[in-house]
């Protein structure tokens, strides 16, 4: 639903969403990580401040930057270490 309010620049909608029902979900799965860290990223090209969402995925990708078996998930890791900044870990 976030990505639909998305599409349609209804960006505060979108991170409404993100914030009220995907995080409620509190999931660990690379699914999970992929989609919330591939919305942040999307919203934060077209300029909206998603304010320190990234933080809560960036714990969540330090646990995993060691992991090398499947690369969908590692690239998503890789978008929030860097939205994060943190070079050492990317």
């Amino acid at each position: 639903m976030a990505l639909f309010h998305y599409e349609l620049g209804r960006y505060d909608r979108a991170l409404e969403i993100y914030d009220n029902d995907v995080l409620a979900e509190g999931s660990e799965d690379f699914r999970d990580i992929a989609n919330e860290a591939s919305l942040l990223w999307r919203l934060r090209l077209e300029g909206v401040d998603v304010g320190e969402r990234f933080d809560q995925l960036h714990g969540l990708a330090l646990k995993r930057v060691e992991d090398a078996t499947l690369v969908f998930s590692s690239l998503h890791h890789l978008l929030i270490v860097l939205a994060k900044d943190d070079a050492p870990a990317a």
